[in-house]
């Protein structure tokens, strides 16, 4: 099979990263199971990550937690860039599953915001972060409280105008003996004008349980 060549290294596609020496230094392909899930292995074969049918990265180091989105002990991210947000508008970013099991999660999430139309296009930017906690009891309802905003900072050019970032947590959808789901919102505000806004949103979810929580775009 043909190899793309370069200094000191070739790939042999599909799978393979080979140095001169022909000593296997990583490799990547298609998960063997049905998920459509792309993994990272070092040399010897093991899974070091990858990315699942979703677009949910994960690590599989027992550091980092399990390479399956939702199992016990499991870390897995998401990122979302959302363009054209109305001003002033609760807009949907993020959708949270809770299926039907005992569960305890968290989601950790970086918000960068930033007017990106009009003559105040980029004249802020703003970081903040927020934390969501989640709880189930097979059966019953689930229970899911946000954090204040935290690490809260904002960039503005002369004269620029400024923004603000909120977030909130969605109603539950779903029933008592079902996958019940809610939507993280996060709303822009500018000082001045009605400029439409960029967002660029970056969640993690940690779980304890098997089965557990699970992340996605909105």
């Amino acid at each position: 099979m043909a190899s793309s060549r370069f200094p000191g290294a070739r790939f042999n596609s599909p799978v393979q990263l080979i140095n001169d020496d022909g000593v296997v230094l990583g490799q990547w392909g298609n998960n063997a199971g049905t998920d459509g899930s792309t993994q990272v292995l070092n040399s010897s074969g093991v899974t070091l990550g990858g990315m699942d049918a979703s677009g949910n990265m994960y690590a599989a180091s027992s550091r980092l937690g399990s390479a399956t989105p939702g199992a016990a002990g499991s870390s897995n991210k998401v990122l979302i860039r959302k363009t054209a947000i109305v001003d002033n508008t609760a807009t949907a970013v993020l959708t949270v599953t809770v299926p039907n099991v005992n569960a305890a999660a968290a989601i950790k999430m970086t918000m960068l915001a930033n007017p990106a139309t009009t003559a105040d296009a980029y004249e802020s930017a703003r970081v903040a972060e927020g934390n969501i906690v989640v709880a189930r009891v097979a059966g019953g309802a689930l229970a899911a409280a946000a954090s204040t905003l935290a690490g809260a900072q904002i960039a503005t050019v002369t004269s620029g105008i400024t923004i603000t970032l909120a977030y909130a947590v969605g109603a539950t959808v779903g029933g008592n003996t079902a996958t019940q789901t809610f939507t993280v919102t996060v709303t822009i505000v500018a000082s001045a004008g009605t400029p439409t806004h960029n967002l660029t949103f970056l969640a993690e979810v940690i779980n304890d349980a098997a089965g557990g929580v699970t992340i996605a775009a909105a």
